[in-house]
């Protein structure tokens, strides 16, 4: 008697491939790609600092199913997510700061060059991240800010009197933080 050999075949299970997310930089572990029933990730699927990363995804095996992508294929998808850099978060204020040292009289001038940190003329509500600069725009020329530190330098000579400084500052991002917008300030330094 002639033996008959015969099959079934496995059906044919259509898997929708997952996509990739698109998310801001907060400080916080993210996911990039979300887990499915019918598929194993591998490859970067989370990660906490900004960038562009890429998660794998392999259909899983079943004793009675095929497991397909929706587009047919079966191979390994590998899948892009980002996470973008996050808005710098620098906001200022202005401060008075009072110089002492001048010399008697009501025309009385500074007798010594006087320093002062830049946390003296400038409160920093939010800090900025990334390296800072300052640039002056307008006040008198006896009174200056270092470009990269913020020390305001009150030079000798200077009269008595109250002086308005006007100061461009802008951080300059980081990997994880976008270049701030420049900010502007007016800080006063009163001469005593």
């Amino acid at each position: 008697m002639q033996e008959i050999s015969w099959k079934i075949n496995k059906a044919s299970v259509k898997v929708t491939a997952p996509a990739g997310k698109t998310f801001t930089y907060n400080g916080k572990a993210q996911t990039g790609v979300a887990s499915g029933a019918n598929y194993t990730l591998s490859g970067t699927v989370k990660a906490t600092k900004a960038g562009t990363f890429t998660a794998k995804a392999t259909l899983k095996t079943n004793a009675n199913y095929v497991y397909k992508w929706s587009d047919g294929a079966t191979a390994v998808k590998s899948i892009k997510w980002k996470i973008n850099k996050a808005a710098n978060p620098l906001t200022i204020k202005a401060k008075t700061a009072t110089v002492k040292g001048s010399t008697k009289g009501k025309n009385g001038k500074l007798k010594k060059t006087k320093t002062l940190a830049v946390s003296k003329v400038i409160a920093f509500t939010k800090k900025g991240q990334g390296k800072m600069t300052y640039t002056k725009s307008s006040g008198s020329k006896k009174i200056t800010i270092a470009k990269t530190t913020g020390k305001v330098t009150v030079k000798k000579g200077l009269k008595k009197g109250t002086y308005k400084v006007k100061v461009k500052v802008k951080a300059a991002g980081n990997a994880n933080y976008k270049p701030s917008a420049v900010k502007t300030v007016t800080f006063t330094v009163k001469v005593r």
